[in-house]
């Protein structure tokens, strides 16, 4: 359009949330959009482009693929974001089990740079819910199982948590949620120090449309309450993971509980929340184990009624 004003790639980034690396991928990969090159062939896109990559990236939030929608009018994807009659989208994108498979392989080999690659890959054909849902968090189960039996060493634990964390580091913190948006504080309490779990549900919440406030690991019950309170918080959302037998958690729970307003709602998930079903049961807490209820339940805490 010729009023439209053009942009590099950094501008781009910021005003879609998407990282560098993904609209390279879509633009070569899927032709989602094709920028204009100055003379020195650097790439400048549209206002139009912009416009394109925020439906496209709304759409994928929405389980769609990239592969799916690129061949999309801007009107069409309109339509499939509005829920009227549109297109036929096609066929799903790269299946999640082979991505995850070659997540495996790098984790076993050691090789740091091909996990990146994996997730990035992962982030282009699949929705990012998907991403979580159908990658990360399987992968997460298996390494933690694998170590805890010794089929892999510290070395690929270490290396996997590395590319992980970052991955959902970047999700999170790339959305920008609108401001009359909910807030909901993520962390582990306290001697509970294993936080993919809890950077899980922090970037399922912010691709959901919550302000995040994520804490990381080993919290006391006193700061999570005061940030909890100092944000206005909706829900707390912990990660109970290992171990399974702390004899102080159960009351730092019960302490937590009583720091909270009344009306704040706490979601625990992870692998060793059962082990302290007594006191979770006594704070009323909504106990998750699977991601899709996580986030049933943070609908429910977005529209529930003090």
């Amino acid at each position: 359009m010729k009023n439209d004003k053009c942009h590099p790639i950094q501008v781009v980034a910021a005003r879609t949330g998407l990282s560098q690396h993904a609209i390279r991928a879509w633009e070569r990969r899927y032709r989602a959009v094709v920028p204009g090159r100055t003379a020195t062939n650097r790439r400048m896109y549209s206002d139009h482009d912009i416009a394109r990559l925020r439906l496209l990236m709304r759409a994928k939030k929405r389980g769609r693929t990239v592969g799916q929608i690129a061949h999309l009018s801007n009107e069409d994807l309109l339509a499939l974001l509005e829920g009227s009659a549109g297109p036929d989208i096609g066929t799903p994108g790269r299946a999640a089990a082979e991505l995850l498979e070659e997540a495996r392989l790098a984790v076993q080999t050691l090789a740091g740079e091909r996990l990146e690659e994996v997730l990035e890959e992962a982030d282009v054909s699949l929705s990012q819910i998907r991403v979580i849902q159908d990658v990360v968090a399987p992968l997460i189960e298996e390494i933690g199982e694998k170590w805890r039996t010794g089929q892999l060493r510290v070395a690929h634990e270490h290396l996997a948590s590395g590319a992980l964390r970052g991955y959902l580091t970047r999700v999170r913190t790339a959305l920008r949620p609108s401001e009359p948006a909910p807030t909901v504080v993520v962390a582990t309490p306290s001697s509970q120090w294993h936080e993919l779990g809890a950077l899980m549900v922090a970037a399922i919440a912010a691709i959901d449309g919550w302000k995040v406030t994520y804490l990381g690991s080993n919290l006391p019950a006193e700061d999570i309450a005061a940030a909890a309170r100092i944000v206005n918080a909706r829900a707390v959302a912990l990660s109970i993971v290992y171990p399974a037998d702390d004899p102080l958690l159960s009351e730092e729970l019960r302490r937590l509980r009583r720091m909270l307003p009344n009306d704040t709602r706490i979601l625990v998930g992870g692998r060793a929340a059962d082990a302290y079903a007594p006191a979770l049961g006594d704070i009323a807490a909504v106990v998750l184990n699977e991601l899709a209820l996580f986030r049933e339940s943070l609908e429910d805490a977005r529209y529930a009624v003090s």
